[in-house]
């Protein structure tokens, strides 16, 4: 089942690929990514290997620095060219010009404060039921988010 908020996002993914040279540069760039899969007793595994997710994963995380960047999580601080759409009262969705797989958004809070998840599974919860054409998950700060402060 395809929902209209479904469709919305696909229409934005489809205008950042046209309009945002560096999102469409970085999701070309996923056809050179490397997976390899390991089945286990009761489990499987896949790793990738993404060499254009070199910038995003070294991104320095330090008090110094993130106080010397603009957060790239804030419409203030993200390329010109990136564009989102709202998502209730409290978010907005951007297509991720640093995918880990095809059709990586981010869901960015509207204020700048930082990544927390407690009071917020409600929310995932939404997201999922709303997105049920992806996957929904937490990228905290304990989880290697390169915008912990945000």
């Amino acid at each position: 089942m395809t929902t209209d908020k479904q469709q919305v996002l696909e229409r934005l993914y489809t205008r950042q690929l046209v309009n945002f040279p560096l999102a469409r540069d970085n999701f070309k760039a996923l056809e050179q990514v490397v997976c390899k899969t390991f089945q286990e007793e009761g489990f499987r595994l896949r790793i990738q290997h993404n060499p254009a997710r070199i910038i995003s994963t070294n991104a320095k995380t330090d008090t110094a620095s993130l106080q010397n960047r603009p957060c790239f999580l804030c419409p203030s601080g993200m390329p010109e060219a990136q564009k989102g759409i709202p998502y209730g009262a409290d978010y907005h969705i951007y297509i991720n010009p640093y995918p880990i797989f095809p059709r990586h958004f981010i869901i960015s809070s509207n204020r700048h404060i930082p990544q927390r998840i407690v009071g917020r599974f409600g929310d995932m919860l939404d997201l999922a039921d709303d997105f049920r054409n992806n996957t929904v998950f937490y990228n905290g700060p304990a989880s290697g988010a390169s915008a912990p402060d945000h």
